[in-house]
């Protein structure tokens, strides 16, 4: 009937296609979003441990936000930094951001270079997105601390996948091109299956190159070599 659904309060939603990742406790993120972590993502469109703003949520930082005085948007980290607990929650973020690290050199120098699905994810996405202790670079998002591997669908991932990031996207001037022509459904369920089985704790993802199909009917074709 349209009420509000007071139970499940910034729980997350499907919006245009996209997932909507919970603003509470329920994020499922290795890494907490602290109040530092949502003010660096609401002011600039990119959060050192958690990426960049893609997707419906790219105009919020950079269009709507971007003028607001600086205060307003403190403000807003400081209420969403209460509504997920992140003062009570924070004290893992040390050892899941060791254990991203760790699984990012891995993937260059240690036993996951003789899998094919990791070679594969190697020569699309390894360069741009490997990291080495003690942090990730910024620009250099570690996909093991990103929603996208985290929710229950694959859905986020494969449409920054297909989509790309432009460079007035996400973090300003640092962009990611599409590979709607260069990955067929098939090499994005492996990538998909790849990273979710060595870069979270969590259960595969089922029907991953159907999945793929599905969300490649959403993206506009684009034009070979394009970033957007």
């Amino acid at each position: 009937m349209g009420a509000e659904k007071k139970g499940s309060m910034y729980d997350g939603a499907v919006v245009d296609a996209w997932i909507a990742p919970p603003l509470n406790d329920k994020n499922p993120t290795p890494t907490t979003w602290t109040e530092d972590e949502l003010y660096q993502y609401l002011r600039f469109g990119v959060a050192p441990l958690h990426g960049p703003a893609g997707g419906p949520m790219s105009p919020i930082p950079h269009r709507f936000l971007s003028q607001v005085p600086d205060y307003d948007v403190h403000a807003i980290a400081h209420y969403y930094a209460d509504v997920d607990h992140a003062a009570e929650r924070q004290g893992h973020d040390k050892a899941a951001l060791a254990r991203a690290m760790e699984q990012s050199k891995k993937d260059l120098i240690g036993p996951n270079t003789l899998d094919p699905d990791a070679r594969l994810y190697q020569g699309a996405c390894g360069a741009c997105h490997y990291n080495a202790a003690p942090m990730p670079v910024l620009g250099r998002p570690d996909l093991a601390l990103n929603n996208a591997l985290w929710l229950d669908e694959p859905t986020n991932l494969y449409q920054v996948m297909l989509h790309g990031l432009t460079a007035e996207e996400g973090q300003s001037g640092v962009a990611m091109p599409s590979f709607y022509n260069a990955l067929s459904d098939a090499d994005m369920a492996r990538i998909a299956a790849y990273l979710r089985r060595t870069r979270t704790t969590l259960p595969p993802w089922t029907d991953l190159e159907k999945k793929a199909a599905e969300i490649r009917k959403t993206v506009k074709t684009l034009p070979v070599n394009s970033s957007h």
